[in-house]
């Protein structure tokens, strides 16, 4: 993608710094640095604890995002001078992204730019610190920006909403942008209804607070100790995926007092288990709940069977569950527009559609690192072989892969991002695809590019 506007006119002279506004607040959580500038490592960087969106070169201007800080410290870590590294590394990746312009100088995989020095062609780059259920070191997927996409923001070239900088050629005037995985603020939420989570569960004083959290449109689960959803609640929690409460154990819930469960503004694709067991044992009675379109509802009692266009209620009595309730978990069908379900093949791990039960085969968690979990711990994974060969794709040839479940190692074939449209979007441009089209069972899915069509929606609640 080669740039074709220019907005960055001039070089930053560190020798003359002649900076302009200020470090005036933009939005809440993004500042412009300009005057006085913040030097670190003989260079233009943001304060300390805020990450680079975008430059003015012409007005020696940073635009920084923050304040990204825990109760531990500044989450900005291991700050150094980088120069000399290009992306994309290699022919795969650049077939990848459908990349076709100049290498753009960057920080190298998961990190970001804290500051410029353009006259020596030198980044400031830092890492998030170690992983925590909030927060982790990866960061989510990379996007360029420059040429006709060019976005502009304060009145210079900025990263899109909700990434953050960690490349940047300034001879073409193209940025390359990483998703950012976490937040520490509502402000660092930038689509419509998110809010930053930092707390997905009732929790009582033995709880630390978390100074991270991930960017949602929350729904939340209220657990009440009569049939009806009216007297005082046993504790609550919201539907995030991976959210799993013990009530044996966790402060702010009653154990074995529960009969029955309020849902609010809880998103299709929802699936909550209620269990007798606090391990989650299947040998005393439990409750598997699938929500197929948002509600907000009152499931008055635990020991139900329903099945409508709203809920999926399966009381599997072993034992009774109404005043025995002692673990929750939440985990996210992902449900496609005729209603039917992404479902693993136990057999071969391969990746299919059919009729939805939200049994575990079709049960997943978004982790905050972009993988996408299911059975088995194994994560949804784009065929590395086949996106090898894109390099060798003759004109007219589509990219696509097949999609499998494969032990979790990290790699970007194991990275998405699900956007508000329901887009399971991978690279720059590939999208979670019912290959042909049409959905029944037994349907395959793949990566293709991303147009919009019905096929490549899904309901969630990540």
């Amino acid at each position: 993608m080669q740039a074709r506007h220019r907005v960055i006119l001039s070089f930053l002279l560190l020798a003359s710094l002649s900076f302009f506004g200020g470090a005036t607040a933009v939005r809440a959580a993004e500042i412009v640095d300009g005057s006085p500038a913040t030097v670190r490592n003989n260079m233009h960087v943001c304060p300390a604890g805020y990450i680079t969106t975008g430059v003015h070169v012409g007005n020696n201007q940073l635009l920084c995002l923050g304040l990204f800080t825990s109760p531990g410290g500044l989450l900005t870590t291991a700050e150094t001078v980088v120069s000399g590294q290009t992306w994309p590394p290699d022919a795969v990746t650049r077939a990848a992204y459908a990349y076709t312009g100049t290498a753009i100088p960057w920080c190298g995989p998961d990190r970001y730019v804290t500051g410029v020095h353009v006259l020596n062609r030198q980044l400031s780059c830092a890492q998030f610190p170690l992983e925590m259920r909030n927060q982790t070191r990866r960061l989510g997927h990379l996007v360029v920006d420059g040429g006709s996409t060019l976005t502009v923001r304060s009145n210079m070239h900025a990263c899109p909403r909700g990434t953050l900088l960690v490349g940047a050629n300034f001879d073409t005037n193209t940025f390359l942008c990483a998703r950012q995985p976490f937040c520490t603020e509502n402000a660092h939420c930038v689509n419509a209804g998110e809010v930053c989570e930092f707390q997905s569960a009732a929790c009582g004083e033995s709880c630390l607070a978390s100074g991270t959290g991930v960017c949602r449109q929350q729904g939340h689960l209220t657990f009440f100790q009569d049939q009806g959803c009216a007297s005082d609640s046993d504790g609550w929690m919201t539907n995030r995926t991976d959210n799993t409460v013990d009530f044996s154990t966790r402060d702010g819930f009653d154990n074995n007092d529960s009969e029955s469960l309020r849902l609010g503004n809880v998103r299709a694709g929802t699936i909550v288990r209620v269990y007798d067991d606090a391990g989650g044992s299947l040998g005393d009675g439990w409750t598997q709940i699938l929500v197929k379109s948002p509600l907000s509802t009152c499931l008055s009692s635990f020991e139900s069977n329903i099945d409508n266009s709203f809920l999926k209620v399966q009381f599997h009595p072993v034992t009774s569950l109404n005043d025995d309730v002692s673990r929750a978990e939440v985990r996210s069908a992902l449900i496609d527009y005729a209603g039917n379900c992404v479902d693993v093949n136990m057999n071969n791990n391969a990746v299919q559609i059919y009729t939805c039960h939200g049994d575990p085969n079709q049960s997943f968690t978004y982790e905050v690192d972009g993988e996408i979990r299911g059975w088995n711990n194994l994560c949804l994974e784009a065929n590395g072989s086949e996106i090898n060969t894109w390099p060798n794709l003759s004109a007219g040839q589509v990219r696509r892969a097949t999609v499998r479940m494969a032990a979790c190692n990290g790699s970007t074939f194991q990275k998405w991002t699900v956007t508000p449209a329901g887009q399971v979007r991978m690279f720059a441009d590939m999208c979670l695809d019912i290959a042909g089209g049409t959905s029944a069972n037994h349907a395959s899915l793949q990566i293709y590019p991303c147009h919009g069509g019905p096929n490549q929606r899904w309901l969630n609640s990540f």
